[in-house]
């Protein structure tokens, strides 16, 4: 599949010599950075571990579904771009480390102007409870513009996301389902 995906690139895209926080891309330490192709097998990796784990919609887990979330991952990556059933919309990855060492991700999607949503976080096991969930959210927080509106889905098992989205702000919407829960919050 990676090497499929490698074949769509056609050309490769120019990056900058550091990221958002000034490391030097290729040699990341600590805290969050744009993805990378290289992120790739390690964010479809968290999001079956977490969807095998109720935290995410359950189909991610059918092989059917497998090339499609490749796709919108790679996308994302390459063109900033993810396609959605109301067709393509900005999108964002960003992969936490921690001591060079992968430790979460999330992936952020502006589904129109001033409206985006926390499309998923995930924190890796190993290093759950040292903060980095919190980071993640301060660092989508600094990406959100003044007076936007940002929502989550979160599936029942998600109750510490859950409580830190609540302690971040966010409030349960009106809507909700019979397996998710709505929140949002204006910032």
């Amino acid at each position: 599949m990676l090497n499929y995906l490698r074949g769509l690139i056609g050309g490769k895209k120019e990056k900058p010599d550091a990221r958002v926080d000034g490391t030097k891309i290729g040699n990341p330490n600590a805290g969050l950075h744009p993805a990378e192709l290289a992120d790739i097998k390690f964010i479809f990796d968290s999001i079956q571990r977490e969807a095998n784990a109720g935290h995410f919609n359950s189909d991610l887990l059918f092989p059917i579904a497998h090339p499609g979330l490749y796709k919108q991952i790679f996308d994302s990556i390459t063109t900033g771009c993810s396609p959605t059933s109301s067709g393509q919309v900005p999108s964002w990855f960003y992969v936490s480390f921690d001591a060079g060492v992968r430790a979460g991700f999330y992936w952020l999607i502006e589904e129109r102007s001033n409206l985006f949503e926390l499309y998923m976080v995930a924190v890796e096991p190993s290093f759950r409870n040292r903060g980095i969930g919190k980071s993640i959210l301060e660092h989508v927080n600094d990406r959100i513009p003044i007076g936007a509106k940002i929502k989550a889905r979160l599936y029942r098992p998600s109750a510490i996301m859950l409580k830190m989205l609540v302690a971040d702000g966010f409030a349960r919407d009106v809507k909700q389902g019979k397996a998710i829960i709505h929140v949002s919050k204006k910032c």
